[in-house]
């Protein structure tokens, strides 16, 4: 063992302490990392490759075995080893395993640090995603912008690189970030302002994409906070807008809803299922009434099946 400044050191109770008053002893993951990565690859993903950037000397990670590591970050070693195969993929590190000669001598399996990627690529995105889609973690820090031409103003001091995403998040075309001098907090609604460094200047005008969330928001009263909410609510919007629905189109149906029998009976909004079927329901020409009537008949039918009285049911009775 290195015969060097120790840092730790064993108390009498049988606890282990930091004990070294010099500062600087610090691991630093970029934020970017967190906000566009971990949608992707995960924490323990994350987790491992702090880690070895906590033991990287000169760049290489090469004093503990893969075995220790295992133990010590407690994955096991296949699943460390698939981590690796990831991290390795996406741009994170190298590994090079010992053959030959290095590997007769028992050597170490080289893991090589590298600055972690700001850029996504669409087919790392396609690969990685959950079935609900890619958002990123701090979603509200993500332009709206096809491309990143906009007229805002940024502080000279902030490097801005072209920032190219689709309208829907579930369909990324590549994604590149950096460190942005603004609030790292969700905002409580749409802003009247966007603050960009010292610069104020009124936010564009919404895009259809954002039109149909907000009336698919204010529909299902989802909270878009909730990531699977965010990624059925993008969905929803992306297959309505290619059928020729618009927002208008939402906010109808929003209307008609409190003339429902479903919310007659429990006052709740629709579903963001419900919204979706039902507005491309509503393509075949069919009255909202007569839908509303098709569904009785269907739950009736259903509980005729099963030998339940209908009559005990108000709003199921046959006219």
């Amino acid at each position: 063992m290195s015969e060097g400044k120790k840092l730790y050191m064993p108390t009498d109770g049988g606890g282990i302490r930091f004990i070294t008053q010099r500062k600087g002893h610090y691991t630093i993951v970029p934020n970017y990392v967190f906000d566009i990565w971990m949608p992707l690859i995960g924490a323990k993903a994350l987790g491992v490759y702090a880690t070895y950037v906590r033991l990287e000397r000169a760049g290489i990670v090469k004093s503990l075995s893969q075995a220790d590591l295992s133990k010590a970050t407690r994955i096991g070693t296949r699943t460390l080893s698939d981590i690796n195969k990831t991290l390795e993929e996406c741009g994170f590190i190298e590994v090079n395993v010992p053959i030959g000669y290095q590997k007769t001598m028992h050597y170490t399996t080289e893991i090589v640090i590298k600055d972690p990627p700001k850029e996504i690529s669409k087919e790392i995105i396609e690969k990685y995603k959950q079935d609900s889609g890619y958002i990123a973690l701090s979603h509200w820090l993500v332009s709206e912008e096809q491309e990143c031409n906009s007229q805002m103003k940024i502080p000279q001091n902030v490097k801005r690189k072209d920032l190219k995403m689709s309208n829907e998040n579930t369909n990324v075309e590549s994604l590149v970030v950096e460190s942005l001098n603004v609030e790292d907090s969700p905002p409580d609604g749409d802003p009247e302002y966007v603050d960009i460094g010292n610069e104020f200047e009124e936010p564009k005008k919404k895009t259809p994409h954002k039109e149909m969330v907000q009336a698919l928001m204010d529909a299902t009263e989802l909270d878009m906070k909730i990531k699977s909410n965010a990624g059925r609510i993008y969905k929803a919007s992306k297959e309505l807008r290619e059928a020729g629905y618009t927002p208008e189109d939402v906010i109808a149906f929003k209307e008609n809803w409190k003339q429902d029998w479903r919310y007659k009976k429990d006052g709740q909004p629709p579903s963001i299922a419900v919204v979706h079927s039902e507005i491309k329901k509503a393509e075949r020409k069919i009255p909202f009434e007569e839908l509303q009537e098709q569904r009785k008949r269907e739950i009736r039918e259903e509980l005729e099946s099963q030998g339940i009285d209908i009559n005990d049911y108000d709003y199921l009775r046959k006219d």
